[in-house]
């Protein structure tokens, strides 16, 4: 995984959209992962805690590959949906 920051870690997010996104790769997490997965509550916890943020994104980081590419790979194609500039004739809305 790259060193690039994204999604609930991307700078000069509200704590509002830090919230939602952190939600949204719990919940990707949760299905791909199981819920007693480490990193499923440690994303519940950084939705508070700044250090639990931190050790998500190292356990992200450090995911197997197969998982992490599964996790990343659902997160950008629901961040991707959620750009409207991004929907063609034909995509369901």
């Amino acid at each position: 995984m790259s060193n690039d920051l994204f999604g609930p870690w991307t700078r000069d997010l509200t704590d509002i959209e830090r919230v939602g996104r952190l939600r949204e790769l719990r919940a990707i997490c949760l299905m791909l992962l199981g819920r007693h997965h480490r990193l499923v509550g440690l994303l519940r916890l950084a939705e508070r805690n700044e250090r639990a943020s931190t050790a998500a994104w190292l356990a992200l980081e450090n995911l197997e590959p197969l998982r992490q590419r599964r996790v990343l790979s659902v997160y950008a194609e629901l961040a991707a949906r959620g750009d409207e500039s991004l929907h063609t004739e034909g995509d369901e809305k």
